[in-house]
């Protein structure tokens, strides 16, 4: 059985005994002699799921290349020795570090280990599987790993309502709560945005409502964020420690910036969607809201509108998002409708201004 000696890391710095390796940046590494001299930058070429494909040094030379089958599993596993400068980089599934000390060439992923030198499987059950009965523990992003990664086996999720009757739906963002050590603690904080009392007109302004709720992470689909019932969509957006408090501090800044809530300018669904602005979710949102003839389903006027279901549609094409409750297909979803019938309390012309003015 080879043994390979693991290096040491210290910061950017991978160190063997006393003797300086390399040091690592974001997209590469610099080769160093013994003195610690930078002697040959590299750079990784890298695919859809972030592993390591291909090294390039700065001489547009190859140093090496990775192919993977589907589980992460090297269909070549080369001796460290046999390669140029005697390293090979450990960085290289889905850009997770590669453990070879006595053979064992386990990734780490953070939770936990993820075995590839026989069936490709984590050593460990995943510490959310509670939530995902259908799902083995044991198993690797549900069995898809050529369209998802794991980034530490964490995540977040996002709460959807559709609009019911004259509510107008709901959207809500769940953060794991983590210990002053960092550890998630088992719950989710759920941060979410109410007009004070509840409800509000089209065109009002009222002071905001942010609240905060924290709930079991076994319980995600029971909670009812105020609305009769529980959420119609629930995402699981896969994340880390940094990614939790990144989105807590632009959700923090969000309400110290806005302390009224009016749809259409600082509601739920716009909550929601800087919280995943935040962590580099963004794009397109194609919803709208539209003032609809029921008799008919005759269209008077539509206009650009963020809905709750909108922010949803943009948050479940991002990679790596995973549907833990699929969002129910209803009349204009994702869109919100005002359905206007005759005799009304307001009329339909003073509806289209309000809209106008959205």
């Amino acid at each position: 059985m080879a043994v390979f000696i693991t290096p040491v890391r210290a910061g950017g710095l991978m160190l063997r005994g006393d003797t300086t390796l390399l040091w690592r940046f974001d997209g590469g590494y610099v080769d160093l002699n013994a003195n610690g001299t930078p002697t040959r930058w590299n750079y990784y070429v890298t695919d859809h799921l972030g592993s390591t494909r291909m090294v390039v040094d700065s001489n547009d030379s190859i140093r090496e290349t990775i192919n993977y089958y589907p589980f992460g599993s090297e269909m070549q596993m080369v001796n460290p020795a046999l390669l140029t400068g005697g390293i090979s980089h450990p960085f290289r599934f889905t850009g997770k570090e590669l453990d070879r000390q006595n053979s064992l060439n386990m990734y780490d992923f953070g939770a936990r280990m993820y075995d590839v030198a026989g069936v490709p499987m984590w050593t460990s059950i995943d510490p959310l599987a509670e939530k995902y009965y259908n799902v083995s523990p044991y198993s690797y992003c549900a069995g898809d790993p050529v369209n998802r990664f794991d980034p530490n086996g964490k995540d977040s999720f996002l709460f959807t309502w559709l609009p019911k009757g004259d509510a107008v739906g709901h959207s809500a963002i769940g953060i794991q709560e983590r210990n002053q050590s960092g550890v998630p603690t088992g719950n989710v904080i759920v941060r979410h945005l109410w007009p004070l009392g509840g409800s509000v007109s089209l065109g009002e302004t009222k002071e905001a409502d942010y609240r905060k709720e924290i709930i079991s992470e076994s319980k995600l689909s029971e909670f009812k964020g105020g609305e009769e019932g529980g959420a119609d969509g629930i995402l699981k957006i896969p994340g880390n420690a940094a990614q939790d408090k990144k989105m807590s501090t632009a959700l923090d800044n969000y309400e110290a910036d806005n302390p009224n809530y009016k749809l259409g300018e600082n509601d739920c669904a716009n909550y929601t969607k800087n919280a995943v602005k935040s962590i580099g979710i963004e794009g397109e949102i194609n919803s709208k809201v539209q003032l609809v003839n029921p008799s008919n389903n005759r269209v008077y006027l539509e206009k650009k509108f963020t809905t709750p279901a909108g922010v949803h549609n943009l948050v479940k094409g991002s990679k790596n998002v995973i549907t833990i409750k699929k969002l129910p297909v209803m009349n204009g979803n994702p869109n919100f409708q005002f359905r206007y019938e005759e005799p009304s309390g307001i009329s339909r012309i003073m509806l289209e201004k309000r809209i106008n003015k959205l």
